[in-house]
């Protein structure tokens, strides 16, 4: 108690100490880190916790295969690194997508391999990256380069100079990426900005569908807490309501720049939306759409595209 209420005052001494004991924490908080990647884990065992791979197709179960490996050789240029799989850029600029290695590898395969099932089921289409190719063997999937890179990044470097016809128009093939997969059972589970990208003609394409579900199957993604539904439950089959909510959120930071509730931490927003507390959207273009997308109004993507196609 007397050590509480000293630090709590202002003096020198108390800021040094509150210094040291931040530092001591956030060693000693690293440490089963370092301690699980000598027992061999790969960067997906922490990049991933708290995700699920309950279900599964029959496809991704068919091209199950178990990888010991935790060290693999460089493809190409290191971009990033998601989920299920690292992003290298070959010297030809196409792109590459290979799973971790290590522990967590056959669950990385289970999902590239649903990602190219779904590329397959969809077939070629202007709102998709345009796959090259798939290696069944090495889990490895190779598609076209966007120049543009993702629309989260793109939005928050240059925000104050799009257009609204712009963002008009990215909303719109938001909506339309979403309708084809739905239109195939095919749910997004994380329709945030960072899975649409944009080609050189600032067309925007919807991807990253290795934690998808497909055909009521357990995803192992999960979208971020502003783009959840209330009361959203993991456990449950996944439904196309949960990607028209956060489709709603994807609109809202499309239009103005950040995301629902940007200045609130996750915990409050995820309180604010099991209260049905949104925010306002007076004054923004396509207001109306985004309001429906949240109450879980929006019949169908198809129902919104047609409402944001009637927007000028």
């Amino acid at each position: 108690m007397f050590l509480r209420d000293w630090i709590s005052r202002q003096n020198p001494w108390s800021t040094l100490l509150r210094w040291y004991l931040t530092l001591y924490a956030r060693v000693f908080s690293v440490i089963p880190w370092l301690w699980s990647n000598q027992q061999g884990a790969g960067p997906i065992d922490n990049f991933n916790e708290g995700e699920s791979n309950v279900g599964e197709s029959a496809f991704a179960r068919e091209t199950k295969r178990p990888i010991y490996d935790s060290v693999r050789q460089s493809k190409g240029e290191l971009i990033g690194g998601g989920a299920s799989g690292i992003i290298e850029r070959l010297s030809t600029g196409e792109i590459v997508k290979s799973p971790w290695p290590g522990r967590r590898a056959e669950d990385c395969c289970r999902d590239m391999a649903t990602e190219f099932q779904i590329y397959t089921r969809l077939g070629p289409h202007p709102r998709l990256v345009h796959i090259i190719n798939w290696d069944p063997k090495e889990c490895v999937l190779t598609m076209e380069y966007m120049d543009n890179g993702n629309l989260k990044d793109f939005i928050l470097a240059k925000n104050d100079s799009i257009s609204i016809p712009r963002r008009l128009q990215w909303a719109r093939e938001a909506a339309e990426g979403l309708q084809i997969l739905h239109a195939a059972n095919v749910i997004h589970c994380d329709p945030g900005p960072k899975n649409f990208f944009l080609d050189n003609n600032l067309h925007l394409k919807i991807a990253d569908f290795a934690g998808s579900s497909v055909d009521g199957y357990q995803p192992s993604a999960c979208a971020n807490q502003r783009f959840l539904p209330p009361d959203f439950d993991w456990r449950r089959q996944p439904l196309a309501q949960d990607d028209l909510f956060g489709l709603g959120s994807l609109i809202y930071f499309i239009m103005t720049g950040h995301y629902p509730f940007h200045e609130l931490a996750s915990d409050e927003v995820e309180l604010n939306y099991k209260t049905h507390k949104f925010p306002e959207v007076k004054g923004i273009k396509c207001g109306d759409v985004i309001t429906r997308c949240w109450n879980l109004q929006a019949g169908s993507a198809q129902d919104v595209l047609q409402s944001l196609q009637d927007i000028v």
